[in-house]
């Protein structure tokens, strides 16, 4: 089984040596998209065995917003608008040739976002 807490601590590594890589952009890019699979992957596997109504994964893209859905339906409505955040952020690292914000300061948050979002809803990575 993935640890998918690997992913958050190889954003944190990227993070933090980003200024070493000769890729700065690509790496602080990079961390802040492994931070929002770390936390999608993690939260999706917690709901997935949560009592009572779990999250049932399709294995389609549809996850990334049925989870936030399913996360709001079962009153975990702050969490799932971090996450919303995080997908977001992921997608503008992902997609945008320009960022609105400094990249190693959303970096930064999104690391915190995703330790944050996690911590709330008790998951260890």
């Amino acid at each position: 089984m993935f640890a998918w807490g690997d992913y958050l601590t190889l954003a944190q590594f990227l993070e933090q040596h980003a200024s070493q890589t000769g890729t700065q952009e690509a790496a602080l890019r990079s961390s802040i998209s492994r931070a929002y699979y770390a936390a999608y992957g993690l939260m999706r596997r917690w709901a997935s065995q949560h009592p009572g109504a779990p999250f049932v994964p399709t294995r389609t893209g549809s996850d990334h917003s049925q989870l936030r859905e399913w996360l709001r339906r079962s009153g975990f409505t702050v969490e799932a608008q971090e996450l919303e955040r995080l997908h977001k952020r992921r997608k503008q690292c992902d997609y945008d040739d320009v960022l609105s914000q400094a990249l190693n300061v959303a970096c930064q948050q999104a690391l915190l976002q995703a330790e944050d979002t996690l911590k709330a809803l008790g998951i260890t990575s």
